[in-house]
């Protein structure tokens, strides 16, 4: 016997399910509940893994049962069934059928009992006599519906051989008493002794020590709500996090794809030297590994991954010529050389190389200006393509459009300006307040008025001027200047979290929860600096307990979560 769709209604997000009678013997297209969530895009098979349950985070194995009553405002007598069932705890929910005579009562029991969750039946007709169909199986393979087997036996059979998972059963309540057997009477197959048979099964001492002999746990849409609820949560965290890690190649048994797989990582990042070892073996060794390495990646990531570099140039260059990759001249070199036509060249050499690799997005161009020339990490290292805007400008639109061309991501960094930086935030804090000047923002303010379409890199400078409290990753009012100021409503990924402008100056959950506050959408842990495996479990943890505890709202990852999946959808545009 195939329902029609039954449309569920509670306080939780609307779910719908497809009910089977899903424990008898049947063809292998029928053997499982198929069970869709309205936002869940995948449904459960017999050889799905992991199963739904385990999904929304209960224990392997676990066996859920939804046991919910149908047919409310059928007669008094199936509403005041039901309703002794549901108080009881016998059944997990019930549904009306409108338009019945008596559903007003069923709206006046819902009212004064808010906790249960009831729903609607949508059906094709109310009336009985057009109501009329057999099983959707043969009737030899559904014998618990058509053979002596009697209903307790059955029931009995479906509980005894329940899987691990989520499985709903269907059935119906009412009292086999003068009423419903009028109701009943042009249609014995739906005979009010069967319902009578639902309700004495399922509310009886037997049904609950069975129940317990098979460790199955009665559910409501109500927890699964919460539980899809916090799953949804978990999820949108993931994406707020890229991660660096170990490993030349992957495996099921690495601990990055094991983040991947649980939705604990959104984005990664690649190194060619391990400062923790001291040693050239991180992730890059050749074209054809690096390759390799990043479709394995993407191979096991529900959404797929921004997997991240910093290809800048010159010193801070990763894909490096030992390894195989084209030499790439600093910024400071085409600065100086001030030819765009070169800029563009090296530009497009660069986004092709990474393309061909599969990285999809890259930490440049340095939009800094070359304040500090011998001094600090940009000017030192040669980052800065000049110290005037127009010149950063144009040298960095170059590459840019050389980027998003070959669908490669730029980010421009490091707002709201690290060039006049004395001194080096990975080994401290870094304090620009009398050397910075409102000049740093014009290449961020005259990119992002021409229609910039990449993302943007917060500094761990501090700047008294702008906030005299937080390092502008961690400050909303530095935040405020690029999204309300300057207008950019794309993402905003932190520097390396591990830094020690952050690492030393504030512990993991405080710099995590007012880095999102003040508006950053991606936190980088390089795990470079330091290598911490746990920082996944950690950061989500750390976010839902801060939003459980409303010091972060909801609201802000939510934002988070669609500015990432709106870029993730741009670079999958480009292929």
């Amino acid at each position: 016997m195939r329902k029609v769709p039954f449309l569920f209604i509670s306080n939780f997000p609307t779910f719908i399910f497809w009910q089977y009678l899903p424990f008898v013997p049947k063809p292998k297209r029928m053997n499982r509940l198929y069970f869709l969530l309205a936002s869940l895009f995948f449904y459960v098979d017999g050889n799905a893994q992991p199963t739904l349950a385990e999904q929304l985070g209960y224990p392997p194995a676990t066996k859920l049962l939804v046991i919910h009553a149908d047919d409310l405002g059928m007669a008094h007598s199936g509403n005041a069934a039901s309703f002794r069932a549901l108080a009881e705890g016998a059944v997990s929910s019930a549904s009306i059928m409108p338009p019945c005579p008596w559903m007003a009562e069923v709206a006046d029991w819902a009212k004064e009992n808010p906790g249960h969750d009831l729903g609607i039946h949508l059906t094709l007709t109310n009336e009985w006599k057009h109501f009329r169909r057999g099983p959707v199986a043969p009737a030899s393979e559904v014998p618990g519906l058509v053979n002596e087997l009697g209903m307790a036996g059955y029931y009995e059979s479906v509980l005894r051989n329940l899987s691990p998972g989520v499985s709903v059963l269907l059935i119906h309540c009412a009292y086999d008493n003068h009423e419903f057997q009028g109701v009943a009477a042009d249609h014995p197959e739906w005979g009010s002794a069967w319902r009578q048979a639902d309700f004495d099964f399922f509310t009886s001492e037997q049904c609950k020590q069975m129940l317990e002999e098979e460790n199955i746990r009665l559910v409501t849409w109500r927890e699964l709500g919460a539980r899809w609820q916090k799953k949804r949560l978990k999820d949108k965290i993931g994406q707020m996090l890229l991660l660096g890690f170990r490993g030349m190649s992957v495996d099921t048994s690495s601990p990055i794809i094991q983040h991947i797989e649980a939705g604990r990582v959104g984005s990664v990042i690649l190194f060619d030297y391990d400062v923790m070892k001291k040693e050239a073996a991180r992730n890059i060794k050749s074209p054809a590994q690096v390759k390799a390495l990043v479709d394995s990646l993407q191979a096991y990531a529900r959404t797929p991954l921004l997997v991240a570099i910093d290809q800048e140039g010159g010193r801070v260059l990763r894909l490096k010529p030992k390894y195989g990759f084209p030499a790439i001249p600093s910024a400071f070199y085409l600065g100086q050389l001030s030819n765009l036509d070169s800029t563009r060249y090296y530009a497009e050499l660069n986004a092709r190389t990474m393309a061909s690799l599969g990285i999809n997005l890259n930490f440049a161009p340095v939009v800094d200006l070359n304040i500090e020339r011998d001094s600090g990490v940009i000017g030192r290292l040669e980052r800065s393509f000049s110290d005037d805007p127009e010149v950063v400008t144009q040298q960095a639109q170059a590459v840019i459009k050389a980027h998003l061309s070959n669908g490669v991501i730029p980010v421009l960094k490091h707002f709201p300006g690290h060039g006049s930086a004395r001194n080096d935030s990975h080994k401290g804090l870094t304090d620009v307040t009398d050397t910075w000047g409102g000049t740093e923002l014009e290449p961020y303010r005259r990119i992002i008025e021409q229609g910039y379409e990449g993302a943007v890199m917060t500094a761990h400078v501090f700047n008294q001027r702008i906030d005299d409290k937080y390092p502008a990753t961690l400050s909303k009012k530095a935040i405020s200047i690029l999204r309300d100021s300057i207008g950019y409503d794309g993402v905003i990924f932190s520097d390396d979290m591990q830094m020690e402008a952050i690492a030393s100056e504030y512990g993991l959950e405080e710099a995590i929860v007012l880095c999102i506050n003040a508006g950053v959408d991606v936190l980088c842990f390089g795990n470079n600096l330091g290598y911490d495996e746990e920082i996944p479990e950690k950061f989500q943890a750390i976010v839902l307990k801060a939003v459980e505890e409303g010091r972060i709202r909801p609201e802000r990852i939510e934002e988070a979560y669609q500015r990432v999946m709106r870029l993730k959808r741009e670079v999958e545009g480009e292929k």
